[in-house]
């Protein structure tokens, strides 16, 4: 099987510094980048695309399935990471957020520590594996998966280094 590991385009969180959740829609630059991203895989042999849950994972797949005549199938498990709930709606220089950050990255490697509501990184490891079990049992040849940053760094960590 060949896998396209796509990360969503520009969403209106990532523009404005705050964190918006799933439900954060691409900007005018994260459209314009899906469209020619679409482009780019015009002449690529795609047999299925998959997305993320979240909005802006699910529009850029949309646009790329548009160009490819191919609909967007959605699977949670390639989600971006999930923070913890006191973030959202918080800007990402806020000192909460610098102050809870801190407290998560020195406790990154505890395997069942958590802050609060949050997934840890053998959390979104589990989670990859899982999705990885989905795309295993597809039959087709060629996907195209638009995920998130951390999501499609895991997948090639996982898939390089088990």
């Amino acid at each position: 099987m060949k896998l396209y590991l796509i990360r969503h385009g520009e969403s209106e969180s990532n523009a404005s510094g705050y964190y918006l959740g799933k439900d954060s829609k691409l900007s005018i630059a994260g459209r314009t980048q899906a469209r020619k991203l679409a482009r780019r895989f015009v002449k690529i042999p795609i047999n299925l695309v998959v997305a993320s849950d979240y909005r802006r994972a699910i529009s850029t797949a949309e646009i790329i399935g548009r160009v490819k005549k191919k609909k967007v199938v959605i699977i949670p498990f390639l989600g971006e990471e999930r923070y913890p709930t006191e973030f959202e709606r918080k800007h990402t220089n806020d000192p909460e957020v610098a102050r809870m950050r801190r407290i998560l990255r020195k406790n990154r490697n505890k395997k069942g520590w958590h802050y609060s509501d949050e997934e840890n990184f053998f959390d979104l490891k589990l989670r990859i594996q899982k999705f990885l079990k989905v795309l295993g049992r597809r039959k087709e040849k060629s996907i195209l998966a638009v995920g998130h940053g951390i999501s499609n760094r895991m997948i090639v960590g996982l898939m390089l280094f088990g």
